[in-house]
């Protein structure tokens, strides 16, 4: 009787010796050694054991699907008829930890079969064995979603791919459903990252051959052909760019699902200019979408946008180029000079305004026309070349139902751009009294901006209405000494100018500076003879604003005027003591309460005095007034 080995041991013994290789104590690598050793024992394998995961959630399958080597053993092991060639795990199914003091368990949540384990480790000969066996499926999904076929496209193994399009049950495709609307800005980024069709995963990472490999399959759709294109676009891979474009099938003037573009506008947008000139060459790639799908930025725009001069110059070289191509109107509805004004660039204005077809005043969704943007910005250089054009208006503005939109010297005057104005008014055909859809002027904005140069050069042009007034019916000088203090003296330097101009309210510009407290204008005014005692529809005088409002400096300048009247009434009969005992200005009071001729018990319509006045308010003021201060200020000089 020959001796024992391990070759010819009885199949109990052999099976007790396989048994003490139990996953369940992490000795699988062990296993592995001992299959190689003696491969004639798998098929003394149970059932138990082939599927057995250990701790790294691999069975003896996978093990042998990962490494070459281990082919022909594999081959032996799925050829039993127990062995489940797609075995994998579903979620929450128990595994015991690496240390067997641990007495938790953790769950499995890796779904991954052994023919994705093939594919990972770029195992072609595990490939083709585990592709034999008539149950495999090579479309199953992983734990992340992936299928075989994407791990290989992913990691570029050509040979894997090839292998697995050979199988009659593979699937190619797995596209955007064609209906599924555009996606959101966010989501865009996520969507190229992720996208699961094949084509597209070819063309993020830049494999060459296996785009050249599954272009050439007729069941990958159009609309991965779209969005494959446009990720590899985007990447800036050139030689596969020109695969597609060497084909037929394939649109050229689709906008991607993911990017929202098509593919010549991802291209300027990421700059790639030699796939810019691979586009351009095709003559069946459009510059700019069907009116009913317009591009929120065209070609021409997005090139002007990032200043890119040579990406403008090759879109410039196509007879069918349109250089009054506009943006969306969401993102402004600019024209490409529009937007090259707006951002400076001086060398591309002049290429596109030497463009016989470009209409130079164009206005975008807010009815700004270019040269109105350059006198909004400042920049005399592009207002002096764009008023070199015969079309160019230096008059625009928008239809007088819509407030957007101003005259390029208004636009100039209220942002302070003296150096614009100052050009603009050299031109003899220029508007200067011309209103913009608020009903203002230039000097009125320049007056109420208090844009003091500004102003001035207006008032230098003799045809400048200083008498003008708003739409409130309130005179430019009005607005002066309500809005700036440096305005008025600048104004009263025109013979032309009315100073007793009243507004719709009736009051005067004296009224409108002691409001204000402007002791300055209220000088200037009053030497120009303006009357102290003048009353509005109201019956208020320039004193009884300055009183109300406390402006105690104003209120001394005014009284100190010959012919005063301090116990005048307006037309509640209030006098101009009773007005400011009501406010509660305590100084003002002081200053009133100092002359003798005012009269303190001097009742108002109601029969109201002063100090009753003073008292009804202090029960409903909340402003924090000290109307007990001003009550006994009235009662010690005889308030009643």
């Amino acid at each position: 009787m020959s001796k024992p080995t391990i070759f010819n041991l009885p199949p109990e013994i052999t099976c007790l010796i396989i048994s003490q290789f139990d996953s369940a104590f992490g000795r699988l690598d062990d296993l592995l050694t001992l299959l190689r050793v003696f491969p004639h024992l798998i098929p003394f394998l149970t059932t138990a054991q082939i599927h057995a995961p250990d701790w790294k959630t691999r069975t003896i399958v996978h093990l042998l699907a990962k490494h070459k080597e281990d082919a022909e053993l594999l081959a032996t092991l799925i050829a039993m008829p127990t062995t489940d060639p797609n075995i994998s795990f579903l979620p929450d199914h128990p595994i015991w930890p690496p240390s067997l003091d641990d007495g938790s368990y953790r769950t499995y949540r890796g779904w991954r079969t052994p023919l994705h384990t093939a594919v990972e480790a770029g195992n072609h000969a595990a490939v083709e064995v585990l592709l034999t066996h008539p149950s495999i499926d090579p479309n199953r999904d992983d734990e992340d979603g992936h299928t075989p076929i994407y791990v290989a496209t992913q990691k570029g193994y050509l040979s894997v791919l090839q292998s697995l399009l050979s199988h009659p049950s593979t699937v190619v495709d797995t596209p955007v459903p064609p209906d599924e609307p555009f996606t959101t800005r966010r989501l865009i980024s996520d969507m190229l990252r992720y996208s699961k069709a094949p084509l597209a995963v070819a063309a993020r990472s830049g494999h060459t051959a296996i785009i050249a490999l599954l272009l050439a399959r007729p069941d990958i759709s159009a609309h991965t052909r779209t969005e494959a294109l446009s990720i590899a676009v985007d990447g800036g891979h050139v030689a596969i760019v020109a695969l597609f474009l060497a084909r037929n099938d394939v649109d050229l003037n689709a906008v991607s699902r993911c990017q929202y573009s098509t593919p010549l506008e991802v291209a300027i947008q990421r700059d790639h200019g030699d796939i810019v000139a691979m586009l351009l060459r095709r003559g069946d790639v459009r510059l700019a979408r069907p009116r009913e799908n317009v591009s929120r930025a065209p070609p021409l725009c997005q090139a002007v946008m990032d200043g890119n001069k040579d990406l403008v110059e090759m879109l410039f070289a196509r007879d069918d180029m349109d250089p009054n191509v506009k943006e969306d109107d969401e993102i402004g509805g600019r024209t490409a000079l529009a937007i090259a004004v707006e951002e400076g660039h001086v060398d591309i204005i002049a290429m596109l305004l030497a463009h016989e077809d470009l209409v130079a005043d164009v206005p975008d969704a807010n009815r700004c026309t270019p040269l109105n943007r350059a006198a909004s910005l400042g920049r005399r250089d592009i207002v002096e070349t764009l008023l070199g054009r015969d079309d160019v208006d230096p008059n625009w503005v928008p239809d007088k139902e819509s407030e957007k939109g101003q005259p390029p010297l208004t636009v100039a005057a209220m942002e302070g751009h003296d150096e614009v104005v100052e050009i603009l008014l050299k031109r003899g055909d220029l508007k200067v009294n011309q209103r913009d859809g608020h009903g203002m002027t230039a000097l009125m904005w320049a007056i109420m901006k208090g844009e003091v140069e500004a102003a001035r050069l207006l008032l230098l042009r003799k045809d400048v209405d200083v008498n003008a007034r708003d739409p409130n019916e309130m005179p430019i000088l009005s607005i002066a000494t309500r809005f700036s203090a440096h305005m008025a003296p600048l104004l009263m330097q025109r013979d032309d100018l009315d100073v007793h101009a009243r507004d719709k309210y009736g009051s005067t510009a004296l009224a409108t500076a002691a409001y204000s407290g402007d002791v300055e204008t209220i000088a200037l005014l009053l030497r120009r003879g303006l009357n102290v005692n003048t009353q509005d529809c109201n019956g208020f005088t320039p004193l009884m604003w300055a009183a109300k409002f406390g402006m105690a400096a104003a209120v001394k300048m005014l009284m100190e005027c010959d012919g005063v009247d301090l116990n005048v009434c307006n037309v509640s009969g209030k006098s101009v003591l009773a007005l400011t005992a009501e406010s509660g200005k305590f100084e003002t009071l002081k200053l009133l309460l100092g002359r003798s001729c005012v009269d303190v018990n001097a009742r108002d319509g109601r029969g109201r005095t002063a100090l009753a006045l003073a008292t009804t308010f202090k029960r409903s003021s909340k402003d924090g007034v000290d109307y007990d201060a001003v009550a006994k200020l009235l009662r010690e000089h005889g308030g009643v």
